[in-house]
């Protein structure tokens, strides 16, 4: 019985991924607060909105957008590194598929739809363009 070699994601491109998505997490996080706040009938001079981790409201927004903010600027620094080295790849299907991927976000089925490929051979391009990102990393 043949074992399939793991397919590992290289670094640059997983930490833009998953960046991308603790953004989109902290944001909504943001947003309930925010709108906690904004839709909380105003208390009484003295008194508190008490909101998570039991900051006052406007403590806790304050702390979401901290947050926020240093996520917002890791995930800048990983798509610049990983797009730099995506750019630099020659076949622009390659440059397509990991852009759509990884700095975009979108799922398999999505990509496919977006570069008007099927899956499976969106899939097939995904793995040569892996192949290829990782020849352009070592070259680096």
């Amino acid at each position: 019985m043949e074992v399939k070699k793991k397919f590992r994601i290289p670094e640059p491109l997983w930490r833009a991924l998953k960046l991308g998505q603790r953004v989109d997490e902290a944001y909504g996080e943001y947003q309930a607060v925010y709108w906690r706040l904004t839709n909380t009938a105003a208390p009484p001079m003295g008194d508190k909105v008490v909101g998570a981790g039991g900051y006052d409201m406007y403590t806790s927004i304050g702390i979401k957008a901290e947050k926020l903010q240093r996520l917002r600027q890791q995930y800048d620094r990983a798509v610049r590194t990983a797009s730099e080295i995506i750019e630099r790849l020659e076949d622009a299907r390659f440059r397509a598929v990991l852009t759509h991927r990884y700095i975009e976000g979108m799922a398999p089925k999505e990509s496919a739809k977006a570069s008007h490929y099927s899956v499976d051979w969106e899939r097939s391009i995904h793995r040569e363009a892996i192949k290829a990102f990782k020849k352009e990393m070592a070259g680096r």
